[in-house]
């Protein structure tokens, strides 16, 4: 799975278990599942980026 694939398949798990949660329903920022998501989805957004930053660098050499 590339780094983009990745990133957006670990925001689509956040939206799911938003969805599914009663705490996370209820405005409770305290969920320890959606903080765990959500640190996932920013480790892979920045791998995400990386990758793209790096495309982007080889295709101008």
């Amino acid at each position: 799975m590339s780094a983009p694939e990745e990133e957006r398949a670990a925001f689509a798990a956040i939206q799911d278990h938003a969805t599914a949660c009663a705490r996370c329903r209820g405005g409770d920022d305290e969920c320890p599942r959606a903080a765990a998501l959500y640190w996932a989805w920013r480790s892979a957004r920045r791998l995400s980026r990386s990758e793209e930053v790096g495309r982007r660098a080889h295709e101008h050499v």
